[in-house]
């Protein structure tokens, strides 16, 4: 596809759900899966995005894995985490008040091996983010990318915690190009 995999563009569609039922989102030209403006209230969850169907190769889509620019949205969560890798963004956040849990960002399914997104793991624009947690496996592993594995770049009030950055699941090193970068 030339354009996005999945577009979504209405209030509280869940794309996805159980891993096991999952989507395989990869080799699209402009982006994995996005959530437009009238996207709130809606759910990610249990996708493999720009990965293949083992989730263990690469198989990018364009420019993002995940755009947000709608509001309220959930992306993942403990036990329906996406993967999200081999692009040139995983996650490009525009919107306000969004949730990323149990997501696995530049890595493998497993969270072992680095699937690099060639620029950042996750890239802030918006206000009120919230990345991980501290409820038992919200935390993201967000490792192997290139540039920065978070990138804050606009926007206040938000909410880092409980993530693995620059570690994989099993405590080995996969260092992004600088861990948390905020420039504001």
């Amino acid at each position: 596809n030339a354009q996005p995999g999945i577009s979504v563009n209405g209030a509280g569609h869940v794309v996805g759900g159980d891993p096991a039922v999952g989507n395989l989102v990869s080799g699209n030209g402009n982006g994995g899966i996005v959530l437009g403006n009238a996207a709130i209230a809606c759910e990610i969850l249990g996708n493999h995005i720009g990965v293949d169907v083992a989730g263990s190769g690469a198989l990018g889509n364009g420019s993002v894995g995940i755009r947000v620019i709608g509001n309220g949205n959930q992306i993942g969560l403990p036990g329906q985490g996406n993967v999200i890798s081999a692009g040139a963004r995983g996650i490009l956040v525009d919107g306000d008040d969004n949730a990323f849990e149990a997501n696995y960002i530049g890595t493998n399914v497993a969270g072992s091996a680095a699937l690099p997104n060639s620029e950042l793991g996750v890239w802030i624009l918006g206000h009120g983010n919230t990345v991980g947690g501290t409820a038992a496996g919200a935390g993201n592993v967000i490792s192997g990318n290139h540039r920065a594995g978070i990138y804050i770049a606009n926007g206040s009030y938000h909410d880092i915690a409980g993530n693995r950055i620059g570690i994989g699941t099993d405590g080995s090193a996969l260092g992004n190009g600088a861990g948390i970068f905020v420039d504001m």
